[in-house]
């Protein structure tokens, strides 16, 4: 919806997260508000996940999770190429579709090498690593998707996260608003 109202983004490096274009509750919110505010349970965007935010605005505060679910992650799109797909969501099924959503992504996205005793995984999980439980963390949620052998310790690579627009993303993001 925001890149049919602001086609000026479209050619952007990305939606200028930090605007607040968003009207929630009768205020304004950014995308950043909104993921690292109200949906990380007020993280700082670029402290992996370690850092809580600390300045927190009172409707902040009264909208956010009460905890965070690192499943998120694989919900939130912002059109490039590297992003999980869209999709919409259930407030009945949110467990079961962020899990699925979740697994898709993993799977889609990361490769176990054996022989190299490394797994390749997207560079989602090194930006919000502590969302993920560290590297331990990021194992057990390997293991558990079935992607690395469980009780197993490979090496971790983060893949290089692409940028470029996804294409088909912008009409996917604009044509259920039309």
């Amino acid at each position: 919806k925001l890149l049919k109202e602001h086609r000026e983004f479209v050619s952007a490096w990305g939606l200028p997260f930090s605007k607040r274009l968003l009207r929630i509750a009768g205020r304004k919110f950014s995308l950043d508000d909104m993921e690292h505010g109200i949906l990380r349970h007020s993280r700082i965007k670029w402290a992996m996940g370690y850092l809580p935010k600390l300045r927190i605005s009172q409707a902040e505060r009264l909208l956010r999770v009460v905890q965070a679910d690192y499943k998120i992650h694989f919900a939130l799109n912002c059109g490039a190429r590297s992003c999980p797909a869209i999709s919409f969501y259930e407030p009945e099924k949110i467990d079961a579709q962020l899990d699925l959503a979740t697994r898709i992504y993993l799977q889609a996205e990361s490769r176990y090498k054996k022989e190299e005793h490394l797994v390749e995984v997207p560079r989602l999980l090194h930006w919000y690593r502590h969302d993920f439980g560290g590297i331990t963390g990021i194992r057990r949620l390997l293991g558990h998707y079935g992607l690395i052998p469980v009780g197993t310790h490979p090496r971790i690579k983060f893949a290089r996260y692409d940028w470029e627009q996804r294409p088909g993303n912008f009409q996917l993001l604009t044509s259920s608003y039309e």
